[in-house]
């Protein structure tokens, strides 16, 4: 079940199948899963824009000892902002070199070499954060990213939303989040479409599918040169979001 709609959703849906139990899984996150709030034949979907859901029906109970949590936010959120120190770490055409931004821009404004760039960089920037349980929300991420909590991996995010729930602690999780002196890295990878498009406008011959026609969708010759540049990289805003009840 996806949320393809740009807003929140949180309604009950009654299934067409008979069920005694219900669990959700996140397919972003495999450690994220549980029962699910049911009744009548009813499930309680609660999600955000482009967030997703497994729904497993069960005759019987669920061998799972956890319930599932729905991120319930509260409080105005807690902006983490600049500076951020980025170092593009591989791709081309050229590797940008290094800077500090005060605010997060899309690497298509950082001049050709940025706009013209496909590859990966790393963010950095240090935080403070009230005790409390939170969401570490990321924001707009042109495309996906690895993430990286006071040198803790907290894994990989491939689709919207880009969100870390910081209020559960996996073994090794335990006391992550400090009150002053977070280190925040997120490493981004944009798409190829910036690096193709500056392909074809300077005629560099790259399409090399000898047994294949190369055509676009109009089954004419491939041209990516008149294509806009596609935002890329850590857009935010990035923030923690208070959690209240679940």
């Amino acid at each position: 079940v996806v949320n393809h709609t740009d807003r929140s959703i949180d309604q009950w849906v009654t299934l067409s199948t008979p069920f005694q139990t219900a669990v959700f899984r996140d397919p972003s996150d495999p450690g994220r899963h549980g029962v699910v709030s049911a009744k009548n034949g009813k499930v309680r979907f609660v999600m955000e824009p482009g967030e997703s859901r497994l729904l497993q029906t069960l005759n019987g109970h669920s061998p799972l000892q956890r319930n599932w949590r729905d991120w319930i936010t509260g409080d105005a959120a807690i902006t983490v902002g600049g500076p951020w120190k980025i170092t593009f770490l591989d791709g081309g055409p050229e590797i940008p070199k290094p800077r500090t931004l005060d605010a997060l821009v899309s690497w298509t404004e950082l001049g050709d070499t940025g706009r013209n760039f496909s590859g990966t960089a790393r963010y950095t920037s240090t935080f403070d954060a009230p005790k409390g349980d939170y969401l570490l929300d990321l924001g707009q991420v042109g495309e996906t990213c690895r993430v990286s909590l006071n040198g803790t991996a907290l894994g990989i995010s491939l689709f919207p939303p880009h969100r870390y729930d910081l209020s559960f602690m996996p073994k090794g999780w335990e006391g992550l989040l400090k009150e002053s002196g977070n280190v925040l890295e997120v490493e981004v990878t944009n798409l190829a479409a910036n690096r193709i498009a500056d392909l074809d406008r300077r005629g560099v011959p790259w399409k090399a599918f000898h047994e294949i026609n190369f055509v676009n969708i109009d089954y004419k010759p491939f041209d990516a040169s008149k294509w806009p540049p596609l935002p890329s990289g850590l857009l935010g805003p990035v923030q923690l979001v208070p959690l209240t009840s679940r």
